[in-house]
């Protein structure tokens, strides 16, 4: 407790502290206005006071009369906190204002205007140039922050809000709402900002409320980013399934021409160059199809080499002479990952891009395959902990401009990119999902000027004997008597190419159309070995026909194919009696798949 003449000597002031003003001394309004600045703490006011002054220390902050005898010291304390406590005077204390602006989730700023109301006057004068006179009232007006939030953008919001501000009040909206950008930090801000349009003599008075509302926009920026991608998702899936049509037409006729040409003819090179086209082409679709709805891989025991190797031979030719792509494959073990071999190619290549872009001079893409024996769980990168076991490391290394700390902690947030225009920001989190998927951990290291390397771990998995699946690129054994096929497609092209390329392999193949025409087949009870049937078909779809097929024929193998990955999941519901098959659709590989459905039926 201090009376009011030994504030000066006074080194602190708090909360909890009392303020005795027993009667009038020389300037005891400085006085009294220096405490409630230095706390707005309870004042007792002696009864000798002048009525009007214990008016004023009321509306300043709490307070109480004290006449020395009616009630106790104690009593007229309590009385003063209270009063203090309920903010009953005409205005909160400045601390009680304080503790209310620092509880707000927004920026509060006092806009001293008053030098700049002259200049916004002039505006009212005929054929008057608004944007001089706003500039002009602009270079006099200053923000003033009342709270943290706003300390934080103080510095490059004064001119922005205030310019802002009285353009729409000179244009007539007295309680505007404005969006105000602030880029001169080095992370852009969006404030949304609003303060109602003073009078003349409220100018150095205006209070201005401004919101961050920058997240709020990235995640709509983000959202339409999602919903175009929904879109080309959309559109991808309406032409996936004739596109792979046509590519398996082009697969099918390219393998005739190859198979016809002699071997020591040149253009059998031609040929090999279009399949590999066609082969993009069918990953491009896949890949397509990915962007435009996640899906769960299809997982199968993969050598990671050989896949790999394909796609160095790709990137070779695709990333332009300026880029060095080097492939090291540490020792002759087999790679074995469980793993869907499309993504992994998706994987490969968003890094491979990544990489490419932060050489636009040229320089080193390095990838090393290696195995990784952990014997206890340890940490990784942003606490990341990698439990015990086998792994197959894929490294990728590039000689890049590198990335800051603050770029490398976002990099695999979806939508966020570097690229202004160029970039979606979805390679990488593709890239992170994918391997997540895999049950994988995919790890950074970078500095900036000194390159990139993205490490990623994919748990070994080995087959029950030991060995690593791997696609058979033999024809499937000859059988001692011919399989007949009936083929159900609905487009003509792929008709006459399944069957001629069916046909060239030892079976004897009937065509339909669609499902009603292959019912009628087999009700005619014409002998048939193996049903082939594409998933989407008019009328009656391919998972329906296998189903009653299957009731007429019990012995009837089956195999189902389509132009959409996710349709792999619906064939499962036969479990392995029926396998599938992924358009475009190989000659070859169809014929395993009837061999298989043989086996099984």
């Amino acid at each position: 407790m201090l009376r009011v003449e030994e504030i000066g000597a006074s080194p602190a002031l708090g909360d909890g502290d009392i303020v005795v003003l027993p009667g009038l001394i020389r300037g005891w309004e400085a006085v009294v206005g220096s405490v409630l600045d230095r706390g707005a703490l309870p004042i007792v006011a002696g009864a000798s006071l002048p009525t009007d002054s214990i008016v004023e220390i009321g509306r300043l902050g709490g307070y109480a009369v004290w006449d020395g005898a009616s009630e106790s010291f104690d009593g007229v304390v309590k009385r003063a906190r209270e009063r203090h406590d309920s903010g009953s005077g005409v205005h909160q204390s400045p601390a009680r204002i304080r503790r209310l602006l620092r509880s707000i989730p927004a920026s509060v700023w006092r806009l001293d205007a008053s030098r700049s109301y002259d200049h916004l006057q002039r505006a009212y004068e005929p054929n008057a140039a608004l944007r001089t006179l706003i500039d002009e009232a602009t270079e006099h007006a200053s923000l003033h922050p009342l709270n943290a939030e706003a300390r934080r953008y103080t510095a490059d919001a004064t001119v922005p809000i205030a310019s802002a501000l009285f353009e729409t009040w000179l244009a007539g909206d007295r309680f505007p709402r404005i969006e105000v950008a602030l880029s001169a930090s080095a992370i852009p801000h969006t404030l949304l900002v609003s303060a109602a349009m003073p009078g003349p003599r409220d100018m150095g008075h205006v209070i201005v409320v401004g919101i961050d509302v920058t997240e709020r926009r990235e995640l709509e920026r983000a959202l339409l980013a999602s919903q175009r991608l929904e879109a080309v998702g959309r559109l991808a899936a309406g032409i996936a399934h004739d596109f792979n049509n046509l590519l398996t037409v082009l697969t099918t006729y390219t393998q005739f021409v190859f198979e016809d040409l002699p071997p020591e003819s040149e253009t059998r090179g031609d040929v090999v160059i279009m399949q590999d086209a066609i082969r993009r082409a069918a990953s491009l679709v896949a890949r397509l199809l990915d962007f435009g709805r996640e899906r769960e891989p299809n997982l199968e025991p993969v050598d990671l080499a050989p896949v790999v190797r394909d796609i160095v031979a790709l990137l070779t030719r695709t990333l332009g002479e300026h880029i060095r792509v080097r492939l090291d494959v540490e020792g002759d073990d087999a790679m074995p990952v469980r793993a869907d071999r499309t993504q992994l190619e998706q994987v490969l290549l968003n890094l491979a891009v990544n990489a490419r872009d932060a050489m636009p001079e040229g320089g080193s893409l390095s990838l090393r395959i290696s195995r990784r024996r952990r014997d206890s769980s340890g940490v990784r990168g942003a606490a990341v902990r990698v439990p015990p076991g086998d792994y197959v490391c894929l490294t990728v290394a590039d000689t890049g401009s590198g990335m800051p700390p603050d770029v490398a902690r976002r990099v695999f947030e979806p939508f966020f990119t570097t690229k202004a225009e160029r970039g979606s920001g979805l390679g990488l989190a593709t890239t992170y999902a994918i391997v997540k998927r895999h049950g994988g951990y995919v790890f950074l290291d970078t500095e900036l000027g000194s390159g990139t390397t993205f490490e990623i771990l994919l748990p070994v998995v080995e087959t029950e004997d030991g060995a690593v699946s791997t696609a058979p690129t033999s024809q499937p054994a000859p059988r001692p008597r011919v399989l007949r096929v009936l083929v159900v497609e609905d487009d003509d092209a792929v008709r006459a190419a399944l069957r001629r390329g069916l046909a060239a392999r030892g079976y004897v193949v009937e065509l339909a159309a669609d499902a009603e025409e292959a019912l009628a087949i087999l009700e005619r009870g014409e002998p048939l070995d193996v049903l082939v049937s594409d998933i989407t078909l008019p009328g009656l779809n391919g998972l329906k026909l296998i189903e009653r097929a299957l009731h007429v024929r019990p012995g009837l193998g089956a195999v189902l194919m389509s132009g959409y990955p996710e349709d792999a999941s619906l064939a499962t519901a036969f479990g392995e009696r029926v396998p599938f098959v992924r358009k475009p659709a190989d000659p070859s590989d169809l014929a395993r798949a009837i061999e298989s459905a043989m086996d099984e039926g």
